[in-house]
């Protein structure tokens, strides 16, 4: 069941320009098309082991890294029945994902056609992406500082274990992805500035995972505005 799903998918999938990618030794398929600075990302998952041949259709944003042979993923998103639910990437959500039985496999491609494409265009113009994420950038930074300062209610709630813990955000990756994307668009004082924002921010985060890219990007950037 689980091939039969994949490659129905992967067969449609590329009547619309997705070209067939690797699953990681997963069931079902992935694919991707170039639109601009981005790369527009598709894949369909199976689960032949806990749900009996359901699958998940997943979507992603990808922006491709000059300095490495492979992309990084900006926004994911999952095909829901009613609507597509973006997640922060990196951040994992248990019961997160959309699982469709088999016998919807018309249905589900139904819903891709009219809203899983869509989003997709719409998320992808770096005008668009760049109003998405500096809006939340803002709104995750107010709420980590609001967060930051609980009250004590909230404090004693949390040592119960009656409210859930804030749960860690990544957000400070995306000035870097606002970096690249005004790079993208000629912008590039703009990108200067939110890669120094970034560098800031992780530096008083001490996230020393991400100094690889702020490097490389900051390089890269460099060369164009002084050639």
């Amino acid at each position: 069941m689980g091939k039969a799903i994949g490659a129905e998918w992967r067969a449609r999938l590329k009547e619309l320009g997705f070209v067939p990618q690797g699953t990681g030794g997963r069931k079902g398929t992935y694919g991707s098309r170039t639109v601009g600075p981005v790369r527009q990302a598709v894949g369909v998952l199976v689960d032949n082991v806990h749900r009996d041949g359901a699958f998940n259709v997943q979507l992603n944003v990808n922006m491709p890294l000059p300095h490495a042979d492979h992309d990084v993923v900006i926004l994911l998103a999952d095909v829901s029945h009613e609507e597509i639910r973006i997640q922060e990437p990196g951040v994992h959500e248990p019961g997160f994902a959309t699982w469709w039985t088999p016998d919807e496999i018309e249905l589900a491609w139904r819903v891709f056609l009219q809203l899983a494409v869509p989003w997709l265009e719409r998320h992808s113009r770096p005008e668009g992406l760049i109003a998405y994420f500096e809006q939340e950038y803002r709104r995750l930074e107010e709420a980590r500082a609001r967060a930051s300062k609980p009250s004590i209610v909230t404090r004693t709630l949390r040592a119960l274990g009656m409210i859930e813990k804030e749960r860690a955000s990544v957000h400070h990756q995306y000035l870097l992805w606002l970096s690249m994307l005004y790079e993208a668009q000629g912008r590039l004082d703009q990108a200067l500035q939110r890669l120094d924002h970034y560098a800031r921010d992780i530096e008083a985060k001490g996230v020393k995972a991400e100094s690889e890219r702020l490097v490389h990007h900051r390089e890269s950037l460099m060369r164009r505005l002084y050639i």
